[in-house]
């Protein structure tokens, strides 16, 4: 749930971060399927 939570902040704080390379987006990738 923590990763949830995680998610949602980073997407909060930097929206596209799955199109931008980063720790961001590699916590994404790890994170299961963002709805």
């Amino acid at each position: 749930m923590t990763s949830s939570r995680t998610l949602h902040l980073a997407a909060e704080l930097a929206p596209g971060a799955g199109d931008r390379p980063g720790p961001l987006s590699a916590a994404a990738g790890t994170a299961p399927a963002r709805t």
